[in-house]
Parts: C-alpha cells; structure tokens; sequence
C-alpha cells in the first residue's frame, strides 16, 4: 500500500501559495519601457526569473523561467490597475481566467482526501436512525465502493480509471458527485500569480529599480 497522506485541495494550494511566496520574496522587480509590464529576477540566482507583460484587450502574460500563463480580465486602462487585479485577486478566480496555459492539475493526496470525507458523510447517512432499509443499503453499498476506490487509488489506479470507476460504480453516473475528485489549480496558476503578486507589492511600495 502507498503512504499517502490526504491533504484537502485548499489546503495543498494554500501550502504551495506559502511556497511561491517564498520563492519570489528575493525577486528584484524592473519597469519595461512604455508602461508595458515589469520584469522579476533575484539578486543572486536566476530561479523563475521573469516578465509581466501587459497585453491588449485585456490579457496580461506571466513567461519566462517558469510555466506561460496568460490571464484575461481586469478590465482597466491604467497599468497600476491591471497589475492590481492579478495580484490580489483570488485563486479559484484568476485560475477561471486562464486563456492560455494549464488551468488545474491533478493529485493524488487530494483524491485521496476527497475519497476519505465522502466515506465520512456515506457512514453518517448509513447509521442514520429511523430512515428506511433501501436508503440504509444505498449508502452501505456506497462505503464498499469507496473503500474499492481508496484501494485502487493506494495501488495507484490513474485518474481515468479511478473517475470512471467512481462514476459508473459507485455513483451510478452522477458526473457532479466526482467533478472535483483530485482537483487542484495548476502549479502553474499559483507560480504566475505568486509571482505577481510579489511584483504588485514592489509597485506598491516603490520598490521598482
């Protein structure tokens, strides 16, 4: 059996947002000429050294040593403004506005994670006193079919099988039941937007060379 340790979705991307953070806080930020973007590098190493590009109608492009993303949204005119948006805005939200570039990814800790607290709520609603037989053995029949899953998963099933699986044995195709299962925002999403938020702060507090 694998030594997989369930970790739930916010928190991997919280964990690995706390690693992005880190990773840019050396990061020198310089302006591009003509209001077009800034660039990002450290001092010391060239580690996702980057640029910020301020695209037309209204994308902006995280590239260069790390993953090309490039966000649509925030709609404004002002250079500051734009940047603002990416920088602060949510997660969940910027990862929606990916044009081009990876979106999510997929992770077995988080599956794992996702299967363990369905086996909760399943085992709540199968002890629930006065419901009747057919709902009790519904939801019994749904613990052996995650318990199944979890093996699967432990013997490391890929997410096609695993999904498959989940939708047409255990949860008689209810597609929305399992459209999160293993689903993170993209290492890619949270390195772009780390490091825009890191280039933000710089802006923000005059900190551009």
């Amino acid at each position: 059996m694998s030594t997989l340790v369930p970790i739930s979705a916010h928190d991997h991307e919280r964990k690995w947002q706390a690693e992005a953070r880190k990773e840019f806080e050396g990061h020198v930020v310089r302006a591009l000429p003509h209001d077009q973007g800034w660039t990002f590098s450290h001092t010391n190493h060239g580690n996702h050294a980057g640029e910020i590009v301020l695209c037309r109608y209204a994308c902006i492009l995280v590239h260069g040593d790390l993953p090309d993303v490039m966000y649509q949204g925030g709609h404004y005119d002002e250079p500051r403004s734009r940047l603002s948006w990416l920088g602060q805005s949510n997660l969940d939200y910027l990862a929606n506005k990916v044009r081009l570039g990876k979106r999510e990814d997929y992770e077995e800790a988080v599956a794992l994670w996702w299967i363990l607290d369905r086996l909760k709520e399943e085992e709540a609603y199968a002890s629930d006193e006065g419901e009747d037989d057919d709902y009790i053995a519904r939801h019994r029949n749904c613990i052996e079919g995650l318990r199944d899953a979890e093996n699967r998963l432990r013997r490391g099933d890929g997410e096609h099988e695993l999904r498959t699986f989940l939708v047409e044995e255990v949860f008689e195709h209810d597609y929305e039941v399992v459209e999160n299962f293993g689903k993170v925002v993209s290492f890619d999403v949270i390195w772009t937007t780390g490091a825009a938020a890191h280039v933000w702060r710089a802006v923000e507090e005059g900190r551009v060379v």
